[in-house]
């Protein structure tokens, strides 16, 4: 996992459609042992707290890892008043969207996020069990890069690399 180890802070939020406000935020990180640490916000006015969550699990540059999180999280986070400042002025935040990168890298119909927990009786969206499921699925993503010969990869780099959707992971 490389210069992910230590940077990379796995996230989701859950919204309130009507509203647009986030109503739920979830992340884990992990440190160079992978041991987990994680921060579960039960309401928008969490967000502050999000934020010192990643400022806190992060090293020079930051790494945001979530299923969508460029059409999604990411927007709603950016007009969240608490947070505006901190997207404003940091220009070393990266993102890493596992939506798009299962849809680059693997071969399927769906490229939704599995949630099996939702299965259970009276189990609503869980952020933090999400942000979890995207590590996940960040794992598979990179073990299946990682397949790729030395051309294959840079050729992806090379096409990817500035882009809003990949610039994270390249």
């Amino acid at each position: 996992m490389g210069k992910y180890l230590t940077n990379l802070i796995f996230f989701d939020t859950e919204t309130d459609r009507d509203s647009k406000k986030i109503l739920d935020t979830g992340a884990v990180a992990y440190d160079i042992n992978r041991n987990e640490t994680s921060f579960h916000g039960a309401d928008n006015s969490q967000i502050t707290e999000f934020i010192n969550f990643v400022k806190k699990n992060s090293k020079d540059k930051y790494f945001l890892c979530g299923h969508n999180i460029i059409n999604h999280d990411i927007k709603m986070l950016k007009d969240e008043p608490t947070a505006k400042t901190f997207f404003k002025e940091n220009d070393n935040i990266f993102y890493i969207d596992t939506l798009n990168l299962s849809i680059l890298l693997f071969d399927k119909k769906t490229h939704r996020l599995g949630k099996d927990y939702e299965q259970m009786k009276g189990e609503n969206n869980n952020p933090t069990l999400d942000a979890k499921k995207s590590k996940e699925l960040f794992d598979l993503a990179l073990s299946e890069f990682n397949k790729f010969d030395e051309k294959t990869q840079n050729i992806y780099r090379q096409l990817l690399q500035n882009t809003e959707e990949f610039s994270g992971f390249f």
